[in-house]
C-alpha cells in the first residue's frame, strides 16, 4: 500500500537529505530554484501554453518561458541566493568591492519598487519584494540576450512580441481580499511595469522617448 504524501514527508525527518528530491510536483506550472542545492527545477507543467509550445515563434517562447528560467537562475545571485556558494553552502564568497557595489544597486531596485502603490494609501514594500524584483529584472535581461544572440535581433516586431509575451505571462485576476496582503512578490501590474521601465531594449523596441515612464 502506497503511503500518503504526509507520511512520506514525515519519514524524511529520520533520513539523510536527498539532494535530488523535488520540493514541488512535476505538474507545477512554475520553475523554481533551490539555493541550498544550487539547483534549477523545470517541472513539465510549465512546458505548456502560455509559457511554451513548439509552435510558438522564438520571441514568444523566450519572452515567457525564457524569462521564467532566467528569473530562477538569477535567484542564485539575489539578496538571499548571493549568500550561498556554488555548492549551496552559506558563506561569503564575494570580494568586498563587488559586494559593496551589489548592495548599492539592490538598494536602487528596492527604492524603485517601494515607489509603487500596493493599494490606496499603502506602498509596495521594496525590501520585502527585493529578491523577486532582482530575479524579474535579471530574468528578462538574460532571456532577451539569449534571444538576440540566438536569432540575431534587429526585427522590431519580434522584439515587441518578446516583451509582450513577458507582460502577458503575468496577466491574472485575484479576489479583492487577496490584494490587501503583501507578499514577497509585488503586484503583477508592477512586476510588468517595474521590470520593463528599466529595460533599454524595451524602450528601443517601443520607441519610448528618453525620460518617459
Amino acid at each position: 500500500v502506497r503511503s500518503s504524501f504526509g507520511q512520506r514527508e514525515r519519514q524524511k525527518l529520520t533520513e539523510a537529505v536527498d539532494k535530488h528530491d523535488w520540493i514541488h510536483p512535476a505538474i507545477n506550472t512554475n520553475a523554481y530554484y533551490n539555493r541550498k542545492k544550487n539547483a534549477l527545477y523545470i517541472p513539465v507543467g510549465v512546458l505548456n501554453p502560455p509559457f511554451f509550445d513548439p509552435s510558438f515563434p522564438p520571441a514568444r517562447q523566450l519572452g515567457a518561458l525564457g524569462s521564467i528560467l532566467g528569473h530562477e537562475m538569477t535567484h542564485g545571485f539575489d539578496n538571499h541566493g548571493s549568500h550561498y556558494d556554488g555548492k549551496g553552502q552559506y558563506r561569503n564568497w564575494w570580494d568586498a568591492a563587488t559586494y559593496e557595489e551589489f548592495e548599492k544597486r539592490t538598494r536602487c531596485v528596492a527604492d524603485e519598487f517601494g515607489g509603487f502603490e500596493f493599494q490606496p494609501g499603502e506602498m509596495v514594500d521594496g525590501n520585502l519584494t527585493l529578491g523577486e524584483d532582482i530575479a524579474d529584472n535579471g530574468g528578462l535581461r538574460m532571456a532577451h540576450r539569449a534571444f538576440t544572440s540566438q536569432y540575431g535581433g534587429g526585427d522590431p516586431a519580434a522584439d515587441r512580441l518578446f516583451f509582450l509575451s513577458f507582460a502577458q505571462m503575468w496577466c491574472a485576476a485575484s479576489e479583492p481580499g487577496a490584494r490587501h496582503v503583501q507578499g514577497v512578490h509585488p503586484p503583477k501590474r508592477w512586476r510588468v511595469i517595474g521590470t520593463l521601465q528599466g529595460s533599454e531594449a524595451f524602450a528601443d523596441a517601443y520607441k519610448c522617448p528618453s525620460g518617459s515612464p
